[in-house]
């Protein structure tokens, strides 16, 4: 298994993309108060937690320890897919914007002292949806994928444990399936679902990436119409 999640960029192979490219003009970056906040790492994690404090520091604790990873921190997830090479993403201020992390786990021997942060940017510009960046990670193992997210340029990206599972141009909204693998649900085999600027909704495969569907028979608004449309719940 690859220690790493393959950073998108714009130049990156597409394993499906749809031709409908749609650039926007850059914004200045927000600096505002982080949301300070601490959570629990998952299991096989050499951290027990995980602490952004209100100044964007952001922390791991190691046997007692706190150990800075970073700073300029805006807020964090910590996976929980089982597969999943990194154990957390976070989104950092950078100059160019809101940029994605991965951040790996360090090796059980290492951490005599603080370990070594290991990490990885994922996505650059990421969007944003009201306050809500428009970044997910995958809790469920019923699926390969880990973490999906969307920039401001329209490109959608979902990650596996290992690389870039797939990668679209052209997209204006993207929402998970809350009910993936439930027998009886509509879609039951798609893990999320994604729009593109001209209305045509990709159904994104979640056994199988590669095989997801654009759905051409009609358009639609925006996503919750697609839901109701077809019973999404």
């Amino acid at each position: 298994m690859k220690c790493s999640l393959s950073r998108w960029t714009p130049s990156s192979t597409r394993s499906l993309t749809l031709a409908l490219v749609l650039g926007f003009a850059a914004t200045a970056v927000s600096v505002g108060a982080a949301h300070a906040e601490t959570k629990k790492a998952r299991a096989g994690d050499v951290a027990q937690s995980y602490e952004l404090d209100s100044s964007g520091r952001f922390y791991r604790i190691v046997d007692g320890k706190k150990c800075q990873i970073t700073t300029k921190v805006a807020e964090f997830k910590v996976s929980s897919h089982k597969s999943d090479v990194a154990v957390a993403y976070y989104i950092r201020r950078d100059k160019d914007g809101n940029n994605l992390y991965g951040l790996y786990n360090a090796d059980d021997s290492s951490y005599r002292n603080c370990p070594k942060a290991r990490r990885e940017k994922l996505m650059e510009r990421v969007a944003k949806k009201g306050k809500r960046f428009r970044y997910n990670i995958v809790a469920t193992s019923k699926t390969t994928l880990v973490a999906m997210a969307l920039n401001r340029d329209g490109a959608f990206v979902a990650w596996s444990n290992e690389a870039v599972a797939l990668s679209v141009d052209g997209v204006a909204d993207y929402r998970m399936h809350q009910r993936f693998g439930v027998k009886g649900a509509s879609f039951r085999r798609y893990a999320a679902f994604a729009i593109t600027d001209d209305g045509y909704v990709l159904k994104l495969n979640g056994k199988k990436p590669s095989a997801s569907k654009a759905v051409r028979d009609r358009r639609y608004k925006n996503l919750s119409q697609f839901a109701r449309a077809n019973e999404i719940r």
